[in-house]
């Protein structure tokens, strides 16, 4: 067997913890601390909208809530089941929870009373519509003082 030391401040080390804690922390999209399970969400635009589509298997659709409340979209599911299980002098249960709340502030160009969203398939799909782009090319004249 081989022992090795490793001198706790070294540079090395520092950022090695660093980049570890990053990357376990803030670009896994199923982050599981403190017990909870973030589900990953796709992006994508269009020139017309933004869709955001979740991953959340195992939830219906009753389980979920989409929420718009002024320039903050939320949306979350919580699903709680309980399973029994008697068989002569044993008897068993089990219960089962499982929760999500992801949230996102919205830019201006969203429409907010045009959002809609679908659960099919353990996959939650909200589009956000974009307003309608204002005409930049007016043509004007400008007077000079």
């Amino acid at each position: 067997m081989t022992l090795v030391k490793f001198k706790k401040n070294a540079p090395a080390d520092f950022m090695s913890s660093f980049l570890n804690d990053v990357w376990s922390n803030e670009f896994v999209p199923a982050n599981r601390a403190y017990g909870r399970s973030v589900p990953a969400v796709n992006i994508a635009e269009t020139d017309a909208n933004f869709t955001l589509h979740f991953a959340a298997p195992g939830f219906t659709k009753e389980d979920i809530k989409v929420k718009v409340d002024g320039d903050t979209l939320t949306v979350s599911g919580e699903v709680k089941a309980e399973a029994t299980e008697t068989k002569e002098n044993f008897k068993r249960r089990e219960f089962y929870t499982a929760s999500f709340n992801r949230s996102f502030t919205l830019p201006d160009i969203i429409e907010g009373e045009k959002i809609e969203g679908k659960y099919e398939n353990g996959i939650i799909t909200v589009v956000l519509p974009k307003k309608a782009a204002e005409s930049k090319n007016t043509v004007r004249e400008i007077s000079l003082n």
